[in-house]
C-alpha cells in the first residue's frame, strides 16, 4: 500500500499466499539438491528484510545484532 501526498491509499498488490523462497525457478531442478548458487540474491535482500521486520514488529526490539544479511547496511 502506497499514501501519496494528499493522504490516499493506494494498494498495489494483494497476496493471500506470499512464498519466502528464496530460489530461483526449481521447476526443472527437481532432480538435484538446492545450492548457494541456487539462491536468486534478489528474493534473499527482500524476503529477509521483510522477515526481519515483522520479527521485529513481534519483539519490539532491534534486529540490528541479528542481521545476518546485512540488509540494514
Amino acid at each position: 500500500m502506497l499514501i501519496d501526498d494528499k493522504m490516499k491509499a493506494w494498494i498495489l498488490e494483494v497476496n493471500d499466499h506470499p512464498s519466502l523462497n528464496i530460489y530461483f525457478d526449481t521447476e526443472f531442478m527437481n532432480h538435484k539438491p538446492m545450492t548457494e548458487e541456487d539462491v536468486c540474491p534478489i528474493d534473499l535482500y527482500v524476503k529477509s528484510r521483510v522477515v526481519r521486520d515483522a520479527i521485529s514488529l513481534v519483539k519490539k526490539k532491534s534486529f540490528e545484532e541479528y542481521d545476518s544479511f546485512k540488509s540494514l547496511q
